[in-house]
């Protein structure tokens, strides 16, 4: 268990994001005791194992933690919109389904019923991968390239739109098409989790 004793926001330019701090990432070997205050936030990572029933008003997943625990995690989708729903009915094995500031119960044996979109997102990417592209921009970090251009490394403002990835120009961003396609919505969680001040 790795709790931070100096824990720095990340900014636009710095990437702090850890992983394993489980002030920010809890798993089922620290298990907050108390809803998060208002100036707080905490985000459960589960790698979904299997896709268990589905229904017109319930969708159940059983996943892992980052410690291999597994559990169910159930949705209500009556009290969902369209769009929570589509996110769900995309979430597929190997996925991670990322709860927002929930505290497990033990009523009726599954310890996460989600019945809000906002508190849940599903990242297409599994723990190894998501680790991996973590652990690449610290390297842009300490290398000072992680406000610069993925392709040349130039300094640059511009962004990919959808996930804030930098380029300096069109014509970089095309030609690292390929490549970015396949973290562009990783890579958006992760700027965006970095941002974040979780305590």
């Amino acid at each position: 268990m790795e709790i931070s004793s100096s824990y720095v926001v990340g900014t636009p330019t710095r990437h702090t994001l850890n992983l394993d701090d489980v002030m920010a990432f809890p798993d089922n070997n620290s298990i907050p005791l108390r809803p998060p205050d208002a100036d707080e936030t905490w985000i459960w990572l589960f790698e979904v194992t299997t896709i268990g029933s589905k229904t017109s008003q319930r969708h159940v997943y059983h996943v892992v933690d980052k410690t291999g625990t597994s559990i169910p995690v159930e949705f209500d989708l009556s009290k969902m919109d369209s769009d929570a729903v589509k996110r769900l009915d995309a979430c597929k094995v190997g996925d991670i389904l990322a709860l927002k500031n929930v505290i497990p119960t033990r009523l009726g044996g599954v310890p996460f019923r989600m019945n809000h979109a906002s508190l849940f997102e599903v990242v297409p990417v599994n723990f190894l991968g998501l680790r991996a592209l973590n652990t690449i921009l610290h390297e842009k970090n300490k290398q000072g390239t992680y406000a610069a251009c993925w392709t040349c490394g130039t300094d640059t403002e511009k962004k990919c739109s959808k996930c804030g990835a930098r380029y300096c120009s069109p014509q970089h961003q095309k030609s690292d098409w390929p490549n970015h396609k396949l973290f562009c919505p990783i890579l958006k969680v992760l700027y965006k989790w970095n941002i974040i001040e979780y305590w």
